[in-house]
């Protein structure tokens, strides 16, 4: 695996003087990898990334847009990948912001797979706090409140 060295710590006031952060996955994963699978590989690769530069929030501030450059050879990334390495701030932001920070670079067989795993996970944050509304308001289960989805 390829490492890189930290580059040099940005102060946090600083302006958008970078308004495109790259995340070149291939200096992240196995290079035999093809295929992107599994919550706890998502959260490995998301650690691997903050220690190299900022935690993803920090990013965000200093940053327009965050690219996530995903080698050619990766035929698959599937939604439980995507659980470990965004569903913190996918959880955090509402859909339309965090489609407009984040993008992938990525084959086009394999971009709507990461799409429909970013909605299925604003699903679930929406169906979680209906299931703790539900627990909390004494609701039955199966109540109106989860036909609802959030875009």
């Amino acid at each position: 695996m390829k490492t890189l060295k930290k580059l040099s710590q940005i102060p946090d006031n600083h302006p958008l003087d970078y308004p495109f952060y790259y995340i070149d996955l291939k200096y992240y994963i196995d290079s035999k990898e093809t295929a992107l699978v599994g919550e706890k590989h998502g959260k490995e690769i998301l650690k691997k990334i903050e220690d190299h530069y900022r935690k993803l929030w920090q990013c965000e501030k200093l940053h327009c847009k965050i690219i996530f450059v995903i080698p050619k050879k990766i035929v698959t990334v599937n939604k439980s990948f995507i659980r470990g390495l965004l569903k913190e701030r996918i959880w955090k932001l509402d859909s339309k912001t965090f489609k407009n920070k984040y993008k992938f670079h990525i084959t086009e067989y394999t971009l709507p797979k990461i799409e429909r795993a970013i909605d299925m996970l604003k699903y679930e944050q929406f169906d979680k706090l209906c299931n703790d509304l539900e627990d909390r308001a004494f609701l039955p289960k199966g109540t109106i409140l989860r036909k609802y989805k959030l875009k």
